[in-house]
């Protein structure tokens, strides 16, 4: 076939650069506490080669934290759920890209809303002894993005979005018959992602990360040229917002 030929766009290439110097991903973090973007970064560190990673996650925050702190270097390598997102695709999408490609590392980016919507897939991947995959929980224990937009659209009307009486992931893991790791301090989390990632498959990590909304955020019926950013003027009433 021959190459197809696109027209020159360096005018909007030179404005997408200039937007991401201007306003970089950013978040609140501290020396104690966890972050969801803290697993992130940390896990893009020590992953040298990402030719031979894929990566797949569930719908929610962590969804939008993974696509910004991971660096996707190579095509396909995220598959993700879009548009109308389905919670729980994380875990059976990594299920199925893992036997597809047992030549390379799946890793499912997931949060704990979302893989309560599909955890019994575990099964599955027992069944099938998937040494190439890997869940990495980020587990604030709620229903991160829609608690925060209940919190700034929807006057504080929160609906079933509490986590607080999930199973411990660790254990649920344990039960089929797979490898789990768990992490609830900040001077563990570099080296359980290590561990999580020189361990054979199946296998899980459970990390206790703090609630925090992901910015940049469009609120409902609004433009992407009206969006609030990370430091945007906004309150959010934590009160409400469930002790991780």
């Amino acid at each position: 076939l021959p190459l197809i030929k696109y027209k020159n766009r360096n005018d909007w290439l030179n404005k997408i650069n200039k937007w991401k110097n201007d306003y970089p991903f950013k978040y609140d973090k501290d020396n104690k506490n966890i972050y969801s973007q803290d697993v992130l970064v940390e896990l893009n560190k020590q992953i040298k080669d990402k030719s031979n990673y894929l990566f797949t996650t569930g719908v929610g925050n962590h969804q939008m934290f993974a696509a910004q702190f991971i660096d996707f270097e190579y095509p396909k390598s995220l598959i993700t759920s879009g548009s109308m997102g389905v919670m729980g695709f994380g875990l059976p999408a990594a299920i199925g890209v893992a036997i597809g490609n047992r030549n390379k590392t799946v890793i499912d980016i997931d949060g704990d809303g979302s893989f309560l919507m599909t955890l019994s897939d575990l099964k599955t991947a027992c069944q099938y002894n998937l040494k190439n995959l890997k869940i990495l929980i980020l587990n604030n224990k709620t229903l991160g993005m829609v608690d925060i937009w209940e919190k700034l659209f929807y006057e504080n009307r929160i609906t079933a979005t509490d986590n607080r009486y999930a199973p411990n992931f660790d254990d649920v893991a344990k039960s089929f018959g797979i490898k789990s790791l768990r992490c609830d301090e900040k001077s563990e989390l570099s080296e359980t992602i290590n561990e999580f990632l020189n361990t054979e498959g199946p296998i899980l990590c459970d990390i206790s990360t703090i609630h925090t909304p992901c910015f940049p955020l469009v609120a409902p019926g609004k433009s992407l040229n009206d969006m609030y950013l990370w430091n945007s003027n906004i309150k959010i009433d934590n009160n409400s917002i469930p002790p991780s």
